[in-house]
C-alpha cells in the first residue's frame, strides 16, 4: 500500500509538470465537440464516476438517496466489512446503467455536475513504460463518440487545461488519502484485509442480499447499510 501512495504521489508531480503548451496542442489537434449521444453518463460505456469529497456535498443538497459506494470495494476486513474509496451516483435500472440525473437526454444538474463530467472527455494520466519512460493518456473513449478536427479557441483550451489537471490531481490526492486513511484505521483497530471474505462478500452484494459498507469521505468511513 505504501508503494501505491508513493506511485500516487509521483503522479501528482508528474501533471504538475506536464506543460500546459503540449496539452494544448493535443486539445486543439484533436478538436473534440460533444455530440449529445449520451454515452459518458452511462456505466456501460464509461463504468462509474468516483466523486470527489465537494461533489458529495452538492449532490447531497440535490439529493442524498442517489449516492452510492463506488465498486470495487479495495479492502475487506475480517469481520466482511467492506471498504469503498468513496462514492458514485446511483444508475438506472435500464440496459445501459444510465446515471439517474440524465432525463430525456439531458443532464438535470447540469449546472452542478460532478467536476469530472464538466472535464470529460479529457483526462490526463501518465502510463510508466519499460525503462521509466512515460507515455499519457489524454482523451476517454476517443473516435467512440463526438465529432473531432472543430476550433477550440484558446480560452477554451486553458480552461479545458486547468480543470483537468485539477480533476487527475484531487482525484489522485483523494486516493492517496483514502490509502492513509485505511491504513490507519487498519492499524488502530486490529484489522486485518482478508481476500477471500471480500471476494464472497462482493458476490453476496451483486446478488442483492445487504452488506454493511464503510465509505470513504471527508478523511474517515461513513457506513452505508443497504441492500443493492
Amino acid at each position: 500500500m505504501k508503494d501505491d501512495i508513493n506511485s500516487r504521489e509521483n503522479i501528482v508531480q508528474l501533471i504538475r509538470d506536464y506543460p500546459d503548451n503540449e496539452f494544448k496542442e493535443v486539445i486543439q489537434d484533436i478538436g473534440f465537440n460533444c455530440e449529445m449521444c449520451t454515452k459518458c453518463c452511462t456505466a456501460s460505456f464509461n463504468d462509474h464516476i468516483l466523486l470527489l469529497e465537494d461533489d458529495v456535498e452538492r449532490i447531497k443538497d440535490i439529493d442524498p438517496t442517489v449516492l452510492y459506494p463506488a465498486p470495487g470495494f479495495e479492502f475487506c476486513d475480517q469481520y466482511g466489512k467492506l471498504y469503498s474509496c468513496g462514492y458514485t451516483i446511483k444508475t438506472k435500472n435500464d440496459s445501459d446503467k444510465t446515471c439517474i440525473f440524465l432525463q430525456n437526454g439531458l443532464c438535470t444538474i447540469y449546472s452542478k455536475r460532478p467536476l469530472i463530467c464538466r472535464v470529460y472527455p479529457y483526462m490526463l494520466f501518465p502510463v510508466i513504460k519499460k525503462k521509466g519512460n512515460v507515455d499519457w493518456n489524454m482523451i476517454s473513449g476517443l473516435n467512440e463518440h463526438g465529432y473531432y478536427h472543430n476550433h477550440i479557441d484558446d480560452e477554451t483550451c486553458n480552461s479545458i487545461i486547468h480543470q483537468t489537471k485539477e480533476y487527475e490531481i484531487r482525484f489522485q490526492e483523494h486516493m492517496i488519502m483514502f490509502m492513509r486513511t485505511i491504513l490507519t484505521h487498519f492499524q488502530t483497530n486490529g484489522l486485518k484485509h482478508i481476500p477471500a471474505m471480500q471476494a464472497q462478500k462482493i458476490r453476496e452484494y451483486n446478488k442483492g442480499q445487504p452488506i454493511d459498507i464503510l465509505v470513504y469521505h471527508k478523511g474517515k468511513f461513513e457506513t452505508f447499510s443497504e441492500q443493492k
